[in-house]
């Protein structure tokens, strides 16, 4: 494989994560209640330090609601992430630019 390198600054991607995060048991809930959380909520995440060494999904979808029902075009690799300059550096199995926004 010869992975390539390529730099953009924030603002030309959107970042987002899928899940509502931590789940309480069905144990743990009051008699009767459900779980609030959505595994299926979509929301955004603002660049940060935590994308460092991270694998996120490419998608073709272009709103929020369409990133649960469109494919999914590939994945790559967060390498570096600078928040003096506004930008990360990522590894992807091809060279080209992402697809747009």
């Amino acid at each position: 494989l010869q992975p390539h390198s390529q730099t953009l600054p924030f603002g030309q991607v959107s970042i987002f994560k899928v899940g509502g995060g931590p789940r309480a048991p069905t144990t743990a809930l009051p008699i009767g209640q459900q779980s609030s959380s959505d595994p299926l909520r979509v929301t955004t995440v603002a660049p940060s330090m935590s994308l460092l060494n991270a694998v996120l999904a490419v998608s073709h979808g272009k709103s929020n609601a369409d990133l649960l029902s469109s494919n999914v075009a590939g994945f790559v690799y967060v390498t570096e992430v600078d928040m003096q300059k506004k930008q990360f550096t990522y590894v992807s199995p091809s060279a080209g630019e992402l697809p747009s926004r």
